[in-house]
């Protein structure tokens, strides 16, 4: 077996292998799912689990802003949340 990628949790700090968590990159200069893992650009990555999806899309100045460099409005973070408030896993109808 060849070399592994590993990335890093922006949320949580966890390594893990690449396929296994989910990447975010900036599309047109708004965050999203790259859920084929194959847009163009700076990625993000954090774990599959809602707790990490939370921390990492919930605070303005928070571990997104961070991992990108640059601040994020309420509304570009949002489009992670259902209009419910529930996180939205991508590639799924799950919500948590």
């Amino acid at each position: 077996m060849g070399h592994v990628p590993q990335r890093t949790c922006i949320a949580c700090g966890t390594k893990a292998p690449r396929d296994r968590l989910l990447r975010i990159v900036l599309a047109g200069g708004v965050p999203m799912w790259d859920e084929r893992r194959r847009m163009p650009g700076r990625g993000a990555y954090v774990c599959a689990r809602p707790d990490c999806i939370d921390v990492a899309t919930r605070n303005l100045r928070g571990c997104l802003s961070r991992a990108f460099r640059r601040g994020f409005s309420r509304q570009e973070l949002d489009s992670f949340r259902t209009p419910g408030g529930k996180v939205y896993l991508p590639g799924s109808n799950l919500q948590t």
